[in-house]
């Protein structure tokens, strides 16, 4: 997946970044495209939703359209291809600087206990290269989430400490819930702010999963005091206990 920045309020643009470049002779190069919005969320209530992608480039872009289901397994994210939800055009060509408008759809009718995650991802299809282009041309990917959530749902997040066999620390966050939780930022602190760490950026913890980041202990901080992790995320900031190491 490549990161985005918003370049407007609800709209990201994502430029694929070249690395191999410097490591290869000729040069590299990648189409640049726009979407709004950034996120799909859909219901009971809302089963459709428009989008609208923005070509950058000078040129014209052929994009495909898939859409996939996300779960998380081993705290890994995992996607495979589903039928649930409809997209349309599933593949297109955006003329240079002009829009293209996609529709989502759900097929059936969502859960009404627990939010149903998605992917949508479009990619650029690379054309022929021009006459006499010698390098390397790199196709644009990009993946945004789709959330199908029920009229009730709220995540219910369990944060502590696990010690693997090696002795090294992992904070747990652990999602009960019937929603996800997208965690943009956030701090461990171990008693009080001096021996507090930055621990993650963005992650999300989907319901009935859980993920992990690594931990070294700050320098002087005690493992068995009282601690709690702090940050911000789409609901909100947030505070939270973190229990002990098991």
């Amino acid at each position: 997946m490549i990161p985005g920045n918003g370049s407007a309020p609800g709209r990201a643009t994502w430029h694929l970044a070249c690395l191999l470049a410097a490591a290869l002779t000729g040069t590299a190069t990648a189409g640049t495209f726009s979407i709004s919005p950034i996120r799909v969320e859909l219901g009971a209530a809302q089963r459709r939703a428009v989008l609208t992608v923005h070509n950058e480039e000078d040129r014209p872009v052929v994009v495909q359209a898939t859409l996939l289901a996300w779960k998380q397994a081993g705290g890994e994210d995992q996607t495979e291809a589903t039928r649930d939800l409809l997209v349309t055009p599933p593949v297109f060509t955006i003329g240079p600087k002009a829009d293209q408008v996609l529709r989502v759809a759900l097929r059936g009718q969502p859960d009404p206990t627990r939010e149903q995650d998605y992917r949508l991802l479009l990619a650029e299809v690379p054309g022929p290269p021009e006459q006499g282009f010698t390098g390397l041309r790199l196709a644009l990917r990009l993946s945004l989430p789709i959330f199908v959530t029920p009229a009730q749902a709220a995540p219910l997040v369990d944060w502590h400490l696990e010690r693997a066999s090696d002795g090294a620390l992992s904070l747990v966050a652990e999602n009960s819930g019937n929603q996800h939780l997208q965690l943009s930022d956030f701090r461990l602190r171990f008693g009080d702010e001096a021996h507090a760490m930055h621990v993650g950026v963005m992650r999300y913890v989907l319901p009935g999963s859980r993920v992990s980041w690594p931990v070294t202990l700050p320098e002087g901080a005690d493992p068995a005091a009282a601690m709690s992790v702090q940050g911000f995320g789409d609901q909100g900031p947030f505070e939270a206990n973190v229990a002990a190491a098991r």
